[in-house]
């Protein structure tokens, strides 16, 4: 999909140019990564860090899709992120960074049979129109994006050769923007019927605008840092991102009467892979 290969585009240029920069500086030997022999200094103040990753989740927990507080059963796929930030390194355990998140392919497009409906036969307003007969089902269709903005903190576990484990929280905003939402109804062919001789091909077709709207946002983080050289860390572990719900579509025709296409939350459980390099 389009989507998937920006993520794979931008990522791959991402760790490119980090990469590049990074390996200008020498490698250092496996006797500096532990500090000064007999002992590990905690120092302050170590420097600031560029980063960049890139994300794909292995299990989405769908928000819960509702219109007048009657569940829909829509469900939304697996998405792919990446993500570029800056940090500061406070000491040898803690550090802090602010990050820009963008979560792509989101989306569901989903098909369901219903009721085909009455047909206006002879078009005359003096006359009952007559009841369809065949099988009809009805496409929905919506897709979504969200951009978060977060604040974050990790608590550095230790050195163990090369690998420092750790664990991280955040807090920030998500601006998720939903495409329009549409529904799609037509007749499926059955031979001897109005939908089966082509009659009626398209019952309805209706398109809501749909919703763009900011949205608080939270994260925690587990994972490990593998030192590739002095200033040039690969950073890989999982990450779990919770965004509030809303409003995805509004003023649709529920019952005779409107209603909001409302869902619960977001719930993103990723793998995520990426570089940090200290820059100073």
């Amino acid at each position: 999909m389009a989507y998937r290969k920006k993520i794979t585009t931008i990522g791959a240029a991402l760790l490119f140019a980090i990469t590049s920069s990074a390996f200008a500086g020498d490698y250092y030997p496996p006797e500096e990564l532990d500090g000064t022999p007999g002992g590990t200094t905690v120092e302050f103040g170590t420097g600031w860090y560029l980063r960049g990753d890139i994300g794909g989740s292995f299990n989405v927990v769908d928000p819960s899709f509702s219109l007048n507080n009657v569940p829909t059963g829509l469900d939304l796929g697996r998405t792919g992120s990446f993500s570029v930030g800056a940090g500061y390194i406070l000491n040898d355990f803690v550090r802090f960074d602010a990050t820009v998140d963008q979560f792509v392919n989101f989306g569901f497009n989903d098909r369901r049979a219903i009721g085909c409906g009455t047909w206006d036969n002879d078009n005359s307003l003096l006359t009952p129109e007559i009841p369809v007969t065949g099988a009809c089902d009805e496409t929905r269709a919506l897709e979504a994006s969200a951009t978060a903005l977060m604040i974050n903190g990790y608590f550095d576990l230790g050195k163990f050769n090369r690998f420092t484990p750790y664990v991280g929280g955040g807090v920030g905003m998500a601006y998720v923007r939903w495409e329009d939402y549409t529904e799609i109804g037509r007749c499926v062919a059955s031979s001897g019927t109005e939908c089966g001789n082509g009659t009626l091909p398209t019952i309805y077709s209706n398109t809501y605008a749909s919703n763009k709207e900011w949205k608080p946002a939270a994260a925690i983080m587990a994972g490990f840092s593998y030192d590739i050289t002095k200033n040039l860390k690969l950073d890989a572990g999982y990450k779990f991102t919770y965004i509030s719900g809303g409003d995805a579509s509004n003023n649709i025709p529920v019952g005779g009467g409107f209603s909001n296409l409302e869902y619960d939350s977001f719930n993103i459980h990723q793998v995520r892979v990426g570089l940090r390099y200290e820059i100073w």
